[in-house]
């Protein structure tokens, strides 16, 4: 089965799962990622997931927005296809538009990610329902 390189797609790096939040035009085209990692005194909680919020995590973990990066397309894929990147099952698109919205919301987002997003992710998250899992939280903006 060839490698998924889609939104919600996810593979680990470095011990780390790491999720696809968008797919940014090209040539190439770009894949925009950020990784989950153990919730830590200091970390962003931003999004804050939990066990069986997918079938990797096993306690409390966050989303490490300040190392979002990108990826061209084809290289995650060849990386993929020389398991030098491990593929993992996908996110469900509540958790995944909570991730995606987590993107924008973190002071910690790096700006050049957040202006690649702009636009490519309000297409995506209009078709991901708003209702979160309890164990996903987003702040509100008027905090």
């Amino acid at each position: 089965m060839p490698p998924r390189c889609t939104v919600g797609s996810t593979f680990i790096l470095r011990g780390h799962l790491w999720v696809i939040v968008a797919i940014l035009p090209g040539p190439p085209e770009r894949a925009v990622t950020v990784n989950i990692t153990t919730k830590r005194q200091g970390s962003d909680l931003t999004v804050t997931l939990k066990s069986g919020d997918h079938d990797f995590i096993k306690h409390d973990t966050v989303v490490n927005y300040s190392d979002a990066r990108t990826f061209a397309k084809t290289d995650l894929i060849d990386r993929i296809e020389k398991r030098l990147f491990e593929q993992r099952n996908p996110f469900d698109q509540e958790i995944l538009g909570a991730i995606q919205e987590g993107l924008f919301a973190s002071p910690f987002t790096p700006k050049n990610i957040k202006n690649s997003c702009t636009g490519v992710i309000g297409k995506l998250a209009a078709t991901v329902t708003s209702t979160k899992p309890a164990s996903t939280q987003i702040p509100n903006e008027s905090n």
